[in-house]
C-alpha cells in the first residue's frame, strides 16, 4: 500500500491496513463525550487584554489567518498578526496599556506582557510594530481595547 506524504499519514495508513486486514472493530460514538464547537465568526478575534499573555498569544496563532485577532485603539480597529508573551515581565499597568521597555514594544494583559512584532491597521499592509510606532503618534501610552 502506497504511503501519504501528509503529517500523520503513517497513522491513517496503519489504521487502513488494520482496518482491511479485520483487526479493527467499528464502535459507535459516545455522544456523552462529544463536544459542540460553533462555527467561528469575526466577533471572535477580538483581544480581552484582561486575559493572560499566554492566552492572547495562543489566541492570535490559532486565528490566523481566519478570523485574524484585533483591538481597538480609539475609533479604528488594529489587528494584531504576529505577537508573543513576555513571560518574565513584571509590572502593574492597567490591562491594554502599550508601553515600550527593553526595546520592546508590548501591551499589558491580565497576567504578564504581550510583545507585539506585527500589526495592520484598517485599509494598510501589516508593519512590523516599530515601523507602525513611528507613524501613529501616541500609539506608546495608548489603551488598547
Amino acid at each position: 500500500m502506497a504511503r501519504l506524504a501528509v503529517l500523520g499519514a503513517d497513522l491513517y495508513v496503519a489504521t487502513i491496513e488494520a482496518w482491511l486486514a479485520g483487526r479493527i472493530t467499528p464502535q459507535t460514538q459516545d455522544h456523552t463525550q462529544a463536544i459542540w464547537c460553533d462555527r467561528l465568526r469575526k466577533s471572535h478575534g477580538r483581544l480581552d487584554w484582561t486575559r493572560p499573555a499566554e492566552v492572547l498569544a495562543r489566541q492570535i496563532r490559532a486565528f490566523d489567518p481566519w478570523p485574524g485577532t484585533f483591538t481597538s485603539w480609539g475609533d479604528t480597529s488594529l489587528r494584531i498578526l504576529d505577537a508573543e508573551p513576555w513571560r518574565d515581565w513584571r509590572g502593574d499597568l492597567a490591562p491594554g496599556k502599550v508601553f515600550c521597555a527593553a526595546e520592546r514594544i508590548a501591551v499589558a494583559t491580565g497576567q504578564g506582557a504581550l510583545v507585539l512584532h506585527t500589526v495592520q491597521a484598517e485599509g494598510k499592509r501589516g508593519l512590523p510594530v516599530e515601523e507602525y510606532w513611528r507613524g501613529a503618534s501616541g500609539f506608546v501610552g495608548a489603551l488598547l481595547g
